[in-house]
């Protein structure tokens, strides 16, 4: 069975935002009891305004292409996307909210500064990866066809 043909599951899903703020909570309950990382604040607090700048273009950046072009943005959905996005961070990564969501989780742990804290991206990371992705990517091949598949051998999922 593809896993386009399991949209129940999917409708039942949290947003991929919702989600990372969950993550977000959840790294910040596990940062107290956790061990704590030392980083000099000379390198820490650059790299966390790094992390967090990044992040934060590259998801309204992406946000604002897909309502300029009047697709859907909804990732459970992308059956009804009306265009095919090639255009701003989509030339450099085919999933550039989701990777400025990993971005903005990673300065979180960074804040935090607690071993645990580092699981929340990569369990972030792994579940867009591994389940939703692959479920898009299904369904875009469907929608758009060889002008999908091209963009497939073109741009990275990442990076």
């Amino acid at each position: 069975m593809s896993t386009v043909s399991k949209p129940g599951l999917l409708k039942r899903a949290l947003p991929p935002p919702a989600l990372a703020v969950l993550i977000g909570l959840l790294m910040w309950l596990l940062a107290e009891p956790s061990p704590d990382f030392a980083m000099a604040s000379w390198l820490r607090y650059p790299l966390l305004a790094l992390l967090c700048i990044s992040g934060v273009v590259m998801d309204s950046t992406s946000v604002f292409t897909f309502l300029r072009r009047k697709t859907v943005l909804n990732p459970y959905a992308p059956h009804k996307a009306s265009t095919l996005v090639l255009t701003g961070a989509f030339r450099y990564s085919r999933n550039p909210m989701y990777l400025g969501l990993v971005l903005l989780l990673s300065a979180w742990g960074l804040y935090l500064s607690a071993w645990w804290s580092v699981a929340g991206p990569i369990a972030f990371f792994l579940y867009i990866d591994r389940f939703l992705i692959p479920h898009e990517e299904a369904a875009l091949k469907l929608v758009f066809g060889e002008p999908y598949l091209q963009y497939l051998k073109d741009v990275r999922r990442w990076l």
